[in-house]
Order: structure tokens, then C-alpha cells, then sequence
């Protein structure tokens, strides 16, 4: 339909362009707000959208920071993983009549939720496990915070998708607070160039005479 056209069409923009977008943690973990578009897509769409959106949304990063092949090919094939997984829960406890205010609904959509979240983690500490030798404990691909934050992600996204149905331009209204995260996610990260010389890994000077100033005083 028209209107599922125009929304794979949006949803495949604003995910693209978040793509681009990487928050780097100081555990070495790294963040994007892509999964928040993914779920609106997975309430939205049909499946042979969604295999189409998974792949043409890497293409921007791909050209952008030249990710060697199978780097980018993993992470095609898990964000292809965690959509389809996410839609066949959806569709088998919400059934077919799509996105509608009911029980029913409100459980299918948690439940893609977790799943997304599930699938999505599982495949990372799969790979760290097997390319780096990191086991899952390690790894903290599990840990609260990392969960939370994916949580917040797809929760947004269902909100997206249902300001969707009501009216599309209404998408602005979750596309607010998503901003609003992503600068936060931010925030650790540009603490630790704050406090870390990019070039040498050394402490800036300020971070050391703050550390300096505190050790003195004790």
C-alpha cells in the first residue's frame, strides 16, 4: 500500500542516517539509535520490507567509514536477524490485525521487543566469543545497563510507530526524546575525551590536576 510505502521510505531514511551516528562507551561498547527505527519497522511493515531495509540502511555507513566486508556483513545479517525474529513473534501473539489498542497488542509488541534485544545480543557476545575469544560474562553483552539502554531504544520506536498509524507526521514527536537519549549516550564518552589525550592516552592536564588536587587533600 501507499502507506506502507511511505513509511518503509521514512523508517529506511531516518535509520540510515542514525547509522552514522555512533556513540563509543568507555567499556568498549557502542551504541546507535538505529534499533528505535528498526522496531517501528517490525510493527509497520511486512517482511520483505524489512529484509530490504536491513540491507540498504548499512550502505551509507558502509561508503562513510569503510568497515572491512565482513565486518559489515555480520552486522547486515544481525540487525536481518533481530528484525525478522522480532516480526514473527509480533505477528504470532497480535495476529494479523496489525498495530491496535488492545492487551493483545501491547503483549505482542514487549514481547518483539525482548526478542529484538535477545537476538540482538546473543549474535554480539557470539562473535566476541568466537573472533576475540571473550567469553559472554566478559563480555557484559548481558550487563543491566546495556539492556536498559537497548529498552529505551525499542520502546521509542514503538511509540514512533504509533503515532505512526494516527497520523505520520506525529513521528517528529518521537523522534524528540530519541534525540534527547542520544545526547546522553554521549555524555560518558565526551567525559573520557575530557579526561584522556586521543593521541597518547595519557591523562590531559586538567584531569591530572584535578586527580592531583584530590589525592593532596586526602
Amino acid at each position: 500500500s501507499a502507506e506502507e510505502t511511505a513509511a518503509f521510505a521514512v523508517l529506511s531514511a531516518c535509520a540510515a542516517a542514525a547509522q552514522l551516528f555512533k556513540v563509543d562507551a568507555p567499556s568498549q561498547h557502542s551504541y546507535h539509535t538505529t534499533p528505535a527505527f528498526l522496531l517501528a519497522a517490525v510493527l509497520l511493515l511486512n517482511p520483505s520490507l524489512l529484509v530490504l531495509l536491513a540491507l540498504i540502511i548499512m550502505l551509507p555507513e558502509w561508503v562513510r567509514y569503510r568497515y572491512p566486508w565482513y565486518k559489515q556483513t555480520f552486522n547486515i545479517a544481525t540487525y536481518l536477524l533481530n528484525v525478522l525474529a522480532a516480526w514473527l513473534v509480533f505477528q504470532a501473539v497480535a495476529g494479523q490485525g496489525g498495530l491496535g489498542v488492545s492487551w493483545q497488542v501491547a503483549l505482542a509488541t514487549v514481547l518483539a521487543a525482548a526478542t529484538f534485544t535477545l537476538t540482538n545480543h546473543l549474535m554480539v557476545g557470539l562473535v566476541l566469543w568466537l573472533g576475540r575469544g571473550i567469553p559472554f560474562r566478559d563480555s557484559r553483552v548481558f550487563a543491566w545497563d546495556s539492556l536498559e539502554t537497548d529498552a529505551t531504544l525499542l520502546f521509542l520506536g514503538a511509540g514512533m510507530a504509533v503515532f505512526w498509524t494516527i497520523n505520520p507526521p506525529l513521528l517528529a514527536l518521537g523522534a524528540v526524546p530519541l534525540l534527547l537519549l542520544y545526547r546522553a549516550l554521549r555524555v560518558p564518552q565526551l567525559q573520557e575525551e575530557a579526561y584522556v589525550d586521543v593521541k597518547t592516552g595519557l591523562l590531559t592536564t586538567r584531569r591530572f590536576n584535578e586527580m592531583l588536587r584530590e589525592e593532596v587533600a586526602k
